[in-house]
């Protein structure tokens, strides 16, 4: 055998490997993607101004451009999740009996974000607001690994595609 027909079955073999590679991650993966593709989540912990846990607190999200409302309420240990979020801009509002209201006006989730965000209640009557305002970091970090699975799918597609078109 030439060295153009080794050169072949090398390449063969390469390509097969990665096929093979490609295959396995997206059976692991794929059933995780669908869920979270276009979705991300806020999550937090709500205490009162001396550091206590406040459970039962309402925490309304509200996306900036539709005006779609999502809502969940903190448990025993203070704790809130709003899973499954459409992806856009949010304001966070926060209320309980005997506390002023707090809001978070611009809380921003991309593709698989975590967000994280915290309040901290003042004592006071409902009617009084408390707007918190802060810059989002440039990076979320309670996980990435959605958006590792997001990458490796767009460059199976591509690579699809790439197929699909030399094909014809």
């Amino acid at each position: 055998m030439g060295s153009r027909g080794r050169f072949a079955i090398s390449l063969a073999v390469s390509f097969i490997n990665a096929l093979t590679t490609t295959a396995v991650a997206l059976w692991i993966f794929a059933p995780l993607a669908p869920a979270q593709m276009n979705t991300a989540e806020i999550t937090g912990v709500v205490e009162d101004a001396s550091g206590a846990v406040v459970p039962g607190v309402s925490v309304t999200a509200v996306q900036l451009g539709t005006q779609l409302k999502f809502t969940a309420a903190t448990n025993e240990t203070g704790q809130y999740a709003l899973e499954q979020l459409p992806l856009g801009d949010y304001s966070l509002t926060v209320s309980a009996p005997r506390f002023k209201e707090a809001v978070h006006p611009h809380v921003t989730l991309h593709v698989g974000d975590h967000a994280r965000e915290d309040f901290a209640l003042e004592v006071g009557k409902i009617d009084q607001v408390v707007v918190v305002e802060a810059e989002a970091g440039p990076l979320q970090e309670e996980s990435a690994e959605i958006k590792d699975v997001v990458e490796m799918l767009e460059s199976w597609e591509t690579v699809q595609a790439r197929r699909i078109e030399s094909s014809r």
